[in-house]
């Protein structure tokens, strides 16, 4: 198994793109693909998450895995993860809640992954706005 670099993801076009151009968003802090539900939704989504400094940014891989399609992306302020492995009993899920998104539940695919979720978006919601 190759680590495999987020640059070859952002190399394709994202269809169904709004806003500024990812590239403006900085460098890719984290990525990887979970299973993610939406709300009060039964129905479980593939997604990939790609973690910036600013804003996490949902996409779904394209049906003939020919690129990715924009799903929406949740602004970093205001966001509030609890991690609910312990609540649930089930491994490696988070939530990701706030004044500005519908609750979202994320299975993680593994521990290393779940774990390195937690550090980065604790250590970016937690930091609150920086001054300057």
């Amino acid at each position: 198994g190759s680590s495999g670099s987020s640059g070859q993801i952002l190399s394709e076009p994202i269809q169904a793109w709004e806003g500024d151009d990812i590239k403006t968003l900085g460098n890719v802090i984290f990525m990887s693909q979970v299973v993610m539900q939406h709300g009060a939704c039964e129905e479980k989504e593939e997604r990939y998450f790609l973690l910036f400094s600013s804003v996490l940014i949902m996409l779904s891989a394209s049906p003939r895995m020919s690129g990715f399609m924009y799903q929406g992306k949740i602004p970093i302020a205001g966001m509030v993860v609890n991690r609910l492995d312990e609540i649930e009993g089930s491994d490696c899920m988070f939530e990701i809640t706030g004044s500005t998104v519908e609750r979202i539940v994320v299975h993680c695919n593994n521990n290393q992954d779940f774990q390195e979720w937690m550090e980065q978006l604790n250590r970016l919601t937690k930091s609150g706005p920086s001054s300057g």
